[in-house]
C-alpha cells in the first residue's frame, strides 16, 4: 500500500475515533442528545471517508452516508451490515437536520436556526 494513501486513511480514522470520544457520555457532564447524534454522524461520515481513500476512491465532499457506503467496493463489511444511514445522515451539518434531531429529542434550540453555526 502507497504510504500516503495510508497516512491519508489513517488520519480520517484519527478524526473519525475523536468525534466519536465527543460523542461518549461523561459522567457529571450534561449530555445534549443533539451533539451525540451530530458527532455519531461525523464519526461515521469521517470512517467511511478514510475506507474510501484506503479502496482507492476519490472521497467527495458530501455529508450523506449512504452515499458514502454506496461508493464501497462491494466485500465491504459497512456495505452489507449498514443498509440505512440516512436516519443518522440528518444529524449532519444541514441546518434542517439539526432542527430535526432538536425536535426528535424534544429540545428547544437556545437560538433560531439560522443563527446556527458550524
Amino acid at each position: 500500500m502507497n504510504a500516503d494513501i495510508e497516512t491519508a486513511a489513517r488520519t480520517w480514522l484519527a478524526w473519525a475515533l475523536g468525534d466519536l470520544e465527543a460523542a461518549r457520555r461523561r459522567p457529571g457532564w450534561p449530555q445534549r442528545p443533539r451533539i451525540v447524534a451530530f458527532h455519531a454522524q461525523q464519526a461515521a461520515e469521517k470512517a467511511l471517508k478514510g475506507a474510501l481513500v484506503l479502496a482507492g476512491i476519490a472521497v467527495p465532499r458530501t455529508h450523506d452516508l449512504d452515499d458514502l457506503r454506496n461508493r464501497l467496493p462491494n466485500g465491504w463489511r459497512a456495505k452489507s451490515s449498514h443498509r440505512d444511514l440516512a436516519s443518522l445522515s440528518v444529524h449532519g451539518v444541514e441546518k434542517e437536520g439539526l432542527h430535526l434531531a432538536w425536535t426528535q429529542a424534544g429540545e428547544r434550540p437556545e437560538r433560531p436556526v439560522e443563527a446556527e453555526s458550524r
